[in-house]
């Protein structure tokens, strides 16, 4: 002989809903944990990276002292390590070539002033020796005509090394004149000789 039960499936229904909801709820608060945790693990990692981003734009816009904090022994340590000997590298350059500009500077300027003396001088001679021209035989003449012209150009150019060590002194400004090129061109052929 064979029994049978018969139960509702309203029960079993109702129990599988509640896994069902239970298991949904789950599932939600693990992807919320995951979530969050992701963003915590991403933040500290990613930290480093912001950091080093954050000092490259300063070092971009020339502060040269900035450095990044050596934080252990793993790849980001490594990362500013290099970053940082990087940083004082282009600061030593930095700091050379500003001190080789400082030289240059006083150097043109030394150069320029220590030349005046001896050139008012030729300049002078030179005025006294144009003077009398006319009255110089004529295989002499044409030496002088050219040592006249030679005083000339060395005048100007040291008149325009003057300038340019008050332009680096800071003390004259630069003054923007409109030019007539082909004048200027023909003004350089002329001073050229060509």
């Amino acid at each position: 002989t064979k029994v049978y039960f018969f139960f509702s499936e309203d029960g079993v229904w109702h129990e599988l809903a509640q896994l069902r909801n239970i298991l949904l709820g789950g599932v939600g608060i693990l992807a919320l944990l995951g979530g969050i945790a992701g963003i915590l693990l991403a933040r500290g990692t990613l930290r480093p990276v912001a950091r080093a981003s954050e000092a490259a734009h300063s070092l971009a816009e020339g502060l040269l002292e900035t450095r990044l904090p050596v934080e252990g022994r793993d790849e980001f340590g490594a990362w500013a390590q290099a970053f940082n000997e990087m940083a004082a590298a282009l600061e030593a350059k930095i700091a050379a070539l500003s001190a080789a500009q400082a030289r240059e500077r006083r150097f043109t300027s030394d150069v320029a002033h220590e030349l005046r003396t001896p050139l008012t001088a030729l300049v002078g001679e030179a005025s006294l020796l144009t003077e009398h021209l006319d009255r110089m035989p004529p295989e002499s003449r044409r030496p002088a005509e050219l040592l006249i012209a030679d005083i000339g150009r060395l005048r100007r150019l040291v008149e325009e090394l003057m300038e340019i060590s008050r332009f680096d002194q800071g003390a004259e400004g630069v003054h923007a004149e409109d030019v007539d090129v082909g004048a200027l061109v023909a003004a350089t052929v002329q001073a050229r000789g060509w």
